[in-house]
């Protein structure tokens, strides 16, 4: 049976800033990965939807798992993942909040 990636050991990456629609690649023994940036999208899983709000939580409070690359988190644009991009995210799903800022641009 084939693990998560988080069992596998990866070798120290540097990743350049990025920006949305240019993608990222690290490559190990067994694995390659590519990815588009989606402002909002923490978990990884290619949209923005509820279960981002819950993982940044989780990050933020309970020492969860970061996400790759972190700046995709920052959607208030600041500059850092906090509890104000879960209001934001919040805000931009729930409520019809302005768009998400691309805070790896």
């Amino acid at each position: 049976m084939i693990g998560t990636i988080h069992e596998l050991p990866l070798p120290k990456i540097v990743i350049p800033p990025c920006s949305q629609g240019v993608g990222f690649a690290f490559k190990n023994k067994n694995v390659q990965e590519t990815q588009d940036i989606i402002p909002g999208d923490a978990n990884g899983d290619g949209k923005v939807s509820i279960s981002d709000i819950v993982y940044l939580i989780t990050y933020i409070f309970k020492g969860g798992a970061e996400p790759f690359p972190p700046c995709k988190a920052n959607v208030n644009g600041d500059n850092k993942v906090s509890v104000g991009d879960v209001v934001y995210l919040i805000n931009y799903l729930f409520k019809g909040g302005p768009p998400l800022n691309n805070g790896c641009s």
